[in-house]
């Protein structure tokens, strides 16, 4: 398989937020699941039986021009911390290629990497994955999100500092 080298115009990274009890908090944001890509055991090649499913997302995406597609690079929790977290990128650019391939705007896809700190599943197996959804929240919402548990969060267009933080409190109106 090919793999098609994205630059990457922009990364976010940051500690996990904490509630006053130390206990972390996932924020909830309205999201479509739209699928999941499963890998063998330190592998991040995608089989080429998954060009179906992911052709229906392409689909998807094409039909709903104002969603984000989300992949959400997982790893099992076998060897190290660090080359979980690569590897659970790889996954995402690999799906992100073939999405790409299949005709999604690459400014519509954002990568976010948990490798092993990710949800668990029953099985390592079922952790090795990327799980893929959409939503239609601005790119901070996103980030509060992944951030929770994840690693980085990488996205391909610049935006300006308000897409990453969200309105000022004086800005909100309440009506």
């Amino acid at each position: 398989m090919r793999l098609h080298f994205i630059p990457l115009l922009a990364m976010a990274l940051a500690v996990s937020p904490a509630a006053a009890d130390g206990k972390l908090v996932e924020p909830q944001i309205d999201t479509e699941a739209l699928g999941e890509v499963f890998f063998a055991f330190d592998s991040a090649r995608l089989a080429e039986t998954m060009t179906i499913p992911l052709a229906g997302v392409a689909t998807w995406a094409a039909e709903h021009p104002n969603a984000m597609i989300v992949l959400d690079g997982n790893a099992d929790s076998r060897g190290a911390s660090t080359y979980n977290v690569s590897l659970a990128m790889r996954r995402a650019r690999n799906v992100q290629s073939k999405l790409l391939a299949l005709g999604v705007d690459p400014t519509r896809i954002t990568m976010v990497t948990y490798g092993e700190d990710g949800l668990r599943r029953s099985s390592f197996a079922l952790d090795r994955r990327v799980a893929i959804w959409a939503t239609e929240q601005p790119l901070y919402s996103v980030i509060d999100r992944s951030l929770v548990r994840g690693t980085a969060v990488v996205w391909n267009k610049p935006v300006p500092q308000t897409a990453l933080e969200g309105p000022r409190p004086e800005q909100v109106v309440i009506r």
